[in-house]
C-alpha cells in the first residue's frame, strides 16, 4: 500500500471546504427559519385580521392621549335626581334589553344569560354576542356579573362577535360600562384591569362590592392568558342589590379566544 502524501495546501483546501460546507448548512438552516417565521406572521394576521382591523381602526377614530374616559353621545337614559360618582347621564346612550355597551371602544353586544360553563354552549353562545357564566350574580343582585367575550377567533370563522372584546385592552379607569337586564339600565365604572393565567378562577368569584368582569382571551389570537377589566357597579345605588342565588360551582375560565 502506498503512502499518500497530503500537502500543507491539500490541508487547507480540505479544512476550506468544510468550513464552507457548514457555513452553508447554516446559512440553509437560518433561510428555512427566515421562510417558516415569515409564514407565520403572515398566517397570525390573516387568521386574526377582523381583531387587527379593529384595533387600527380605533387607533385612526380616537383621539386619546391620555388616561381620560370617553364617551359618545346619544339618545339618553333618564337622569337620576342625585349625581352618581361623575358620571354624565346626557352622554350614555339607550341600549336593547338584554344587551352590553362600552361606549369608549364603540361595542354593543348581546349578552346571553346563565350560560352554562361547558365549552360547546359558550362557542355556540359566543357566535350570538357575550355569554354570562352560569353561577356568578346577576345584574341587580350583590356579587360578581361575570362576562366572557371573544377578543379574535378564526377569520372564517361564522358570527359578527368574533372580535367583540379585542379593544378591552383599550378601556381605562373610570370608563363606564352599560348593561340592561330584564329593562333595566346598570352602569359599571372600570376600577381594574390585568391579565392572568387560564386556570386563575379568583377572577370569578364574588365579594362584598357589587361589580362586572369582562374576560377574554390574550394576547390576540392566543388563550395564553385572560384579559379581565374588573367594574364596580355605579347605578342603580348598588347598596339596594339583593342577595344572589347562585351556586357557584365552577373550576374553569371560559376559553374565549
Amino acid at each position: 500500500m502506498k503512502n499518500v502524501e497530503i500537502s500543507e495546501s491539500d490541508l487547507v483546501r480540505i479544512f476550506s471546504q468544510k468550513k464552507k460546507d457548514r457555513l452553508g448548512r447554516i446559512l440553509s438552516w437560518m433561510n428555512s427559519f427566515l421562510v417558516f417565521g415569515v409564514i407565520f406572521v403572515i398566517s397570525y394576521f390573516v387568521i386574526n385580521f377582523n381583531a387587527f382591523v379593529g384595533n387600527v381602526s380605533f387607533w385612526f377614530k380616537t383621539d386619546i392621549v391620555t388616561e381620560t374616559p370617553t364617551v359618545v353621545t346619544g339618545p339618553t337614559l333618564p337622569t337620576p335626581d342625585v349625581s352618581v360618582l361623575g358620571v354624565n347621564f346626557d352622554q350614555i346612550e339607550q341600549i336593547d334589553n338584554n344587551s352590553l355597551s362600552i361606549q369608549t371602544t364603540g361595542i354593543k353586544a348581546p349578552v346571553s344569560w346563565r350560560t352554562p360553563n361547558d365549552t360547546d354552549t359558550i362557542n355556540a353562545n359566543l357566535k350570538k354576542g357575550v355569554v354570562h357564566l352560569e353561577g356568578t350574580a346577576l345584574p341587580g343582585e350583590k356579587g360578581n356579573v361575570f362576562l366572557a367575550g371573544h377578543s379574535s377567533d378564526y377569520i372564517w370563522s361564522a358570527g359578527s362577535f368574533n372580535g367583540i372584546f379585542s379593544l378591552n385592552n383599550k378601556l381605562i379607569i373610570g370608563d363606564i360600562i352599560h348593561i340592561k337586564y330584564q329593562d333595566k339600565d346598570y352602569l359599571y365604572t372600570v376600577s381594574e384591569k390585568k391579565t392572568v393565567k387560564p386556570t386563575d378562577i379568583a377572577v370569578m368569584k364574588s365579594d362584598a362590592t357589587s361589580k362586572v368582569t369582562l374576560s377574554t382571551c390574550w394576547p390576540l389570537g392566543t388563550s395564553l392568558r385572560r384579559l379581565i377589566i374588573v367594574a364596580d357597579q355605579v347605578y342603580p345605588d348598588p347598596k339596594n342589590n339583593t342577595e344572589s342565588s347562585y351556586n357557584l360551582d365552577i373550576n374553569k375560565i371560559p376559553n374565549s379566544r
